[in-house]
């Protein structure tokens, strides 16, 4: 049988990290213009995630341990790259990719009317 891989899981980590990331730099202290530096990526990173989130489904279920790995080292990256620490990287792609698909169901709301 042939792995899926894991390419639109770690679009939707990505999307989800930033957007929660972004959210929370623009209602921690009110909006500053250096906040565009984290809104304009995770913006950005949107489409990518929702043309094919309904795959991840299948990505996560055929996940093996090298896969695994390899997310949660993406993810390290991702957050470094932003400055941002956190304590239980597992816990987070968690929260992300649920925050993912929550705004992504948003977001082809908006796009369908």
């Amino acid at each position: 049988m042939e792995k899926i891989g894991i390419q639109n899981l770690k679009e939707v980590v990505e999307m989800g990290a930033r957007s929660t990331i972004a959210v929370h730099a623009v209602t921690s202290d009110g909006f500053q213009l250096t906040d565009m530096t984290l809104i304009y990526p995770a913006a950005m990173s949107i489409l990518p995630a929702i043309d094919d989130i309904q795959l991840v489904d299948d990505e996560i279920e055929d996940m093996d341990e090298t896969e695994k790995a390899e997310l949660i080292a993406f993810t390290e990256e991702l957050l470094a790259e932003m400055n941002f620490v956190s304590n239980n990287v597992k816990e987070s792609i968690m929260h992300y990719v649920n925050a993912a698909i929550h705004l992504s169901k948003g977001t082809l709301l908006l796009i369908k009317k």
